[in-house]
């Protein structure tokens, strides 16, 4: 089974392409069953741009920048819409940001699709040349977060962190109630303490997703390990 990445983004198109295709866009539907992307606003327009633009997010298989060749061309109206492009020289311009957990990935990533010809199971049909220029960036608790792929704490850079927001934290209170007996400390000094793993922790780089948080309540030798070290 293919590894399934989590994209969010903004597409776009010519204003002019969009205004006379409209009909043919809507009806290409870039999302089956797992992989693709789905438009979840749009389309947006701006005066002083050409483009109009789409909100999307999407699951890609294994990442997204292999799924952008097939997904927007599946169906036939997707190949009636790459055609449609290429006759009038159109392509798509993409701005997205991919996570996979797997293979632990996150990419920043922008560039165009370009519609091609391709043969597939002795057909010849529509696909996108994806000429996409990617980024790999800090694979961090903290950018998790910031992305918005994960939820989490997060405590800012080269800021003065809210102790308080740490000291009401429901799950770090549990944490500290479940290992309380061999910590040999107050719960503000397992907080400061927390803050300070959660600030140097270069995996973590101040922030701290629920999902480690929630394995590390489940499994103390765990946590122990890496808040002691």
């Amino acid at each position: 089974m293919s590894n399934i990445s989590t994209a969010s983004g903004i597409i776009s198109l010519p204003k002019d392409f969009y205004q006379k295709n409209k009909t043919l866009i809507k009806a290409a539907k870039p999302q089956s069953q797992d992989y693709g992307i789905e438009l979840i606003s749009g389309p947006l327009t701006y005066d002083e741009s050409n483009e109009v633009s789409w909100d999307f997010s999407g699951n890609g298989k294994w990442s997204m920048d292999k799924t952008f060749e097939w997904c927007l061309t599946k169906t036939i109206a997707g190949q009636k819409l790459a055609q449609k492009m290429s006759e009038h020289n159109v392509t798509f311009t993409v701005e997205y940001y991919d996570y996979e957990p797997g293979c632990e990935f996150l990419v920043e990533g922008n560039g165009t699709l370009i519609p091609k010809k391709e043969i597939i199971n002795n057909e010849e049909k529509w696909v996108m040349d994806v000429n996409v220029a990617e980024h790999y960036l800090e694979y961090t608790d903290y950018n998790k977060i910031k992305l918005e792929f994960e939820d989490g704490i997060t405590i800012g850079h080269n800021t003065k962190t809210n102790i308080n927001m740490l000291l009401t934290d429901d799950k770090l209170c549990e944490l500290y109630q479940k290992n309380k007996h061999a910590l040999n400390m107050t719960y503000k000094e397992f907080i400061i303490n927390m803050e300070k793993l959660i600030k140097n922790d270069p995996e973590l780089d101040n922030g701290l997703c629920d999902f480690r948080l929630e394995q590390w309540i489940d499994d103390s030798e765990e946590f122990l390990d890496e808040f002691q070290e």
